[in-house]
């Protein structure tokens, strides 16, 4: 029970609505000349995509070339205003593997000026992509948050940034011998992207196997 309260969206959030439902689930992109600048730059897997129209929005066309029906699901999102990070699913059938469906995991941080996106940089879980599309095995999709949308920006903590740095410090990886180790992988690293724009105490995920 309680009254009527306000959720419009933090900005960047609206912002990353416009980047989920009205550009990658919808297809779109000629929404990317609204929600991005044109040196925008996609960082991934050492890779560098530099560039909204000769270079991302191809790459991008070439995904959905193989994934006529991509879909993108967001789990959370964490932001303090000027840095967004989000974890989310994307799913799909891919022509090139018979039809066979998979959905993997990804983070991305995300830079934007106020009005446009900057920089994104972004990890996919596409090993556990390529063992389900090989196999015929998909994984279930993990059921996406309520509303991400309504996500306030919250403040940076110096005391979780420290932990944070400590952690990377000690270079912990996890050898992916399955999906399952390289999810453990992708939620450790949420957690330390949530690390630098959410305060200590609130854990973004719990790694359920």
């Amino acid at each position: 029970m309680g009254g009527d309260v306000d959720l419009t969206p933090d900005p960047f959030v609206a912002l990353m609505w416009r980047y989920v439902v009205e550009y990658t689930n919808a297809h779109d992109p000629s929404v990317c000349d609204e929600i991005m600048v044109p040196g925008y730059t996609l960082h991934m897997g050492g890779h560098d995509v530099v560039g909204r129209d000769d270079a991302y929005k191809p790459a991008a066309a070439a995904q959905y070339r193989q994934f006529p029906n991509l879909g993108i699901v967001a789990h959370d999102i964490v932001s303090n205003g000027d840095r967004l990070a989000l974890q989310f699913s994307e799913h799909g059938a891919s022509n090139r593997y018979g039809g066979n469906a998979a959905s993997w995991t990804g983070i991305g941080i995300y830079d934007w000026n106020g009005r446009q996106l900057l920089e994104n940089w972004v990890e996919q879980d596409y090993l556990a992509r390529r063992l389900q599309l090989t196999t015929g095995e998909p994984t279930p999709l993990d059921p996406p948050a309520l509303d991400p949308w309504t996500t306030p920006a919250e403040p940076a903590n110096d005391e979780t940034e420290r932990i944070a740095r400590a952690w990377l410090a000690t270079r912990n990886t996890i050898t992916p011998r399955s999906s399952r180790s390289v999810k453990r992988l992708f939620i450790a690293r949420m957690n330390v992207a949530g690390a630098f724009v959410r305060p200590i105490g609130r854990t973004v995920h719990s790694y359920r196997p």
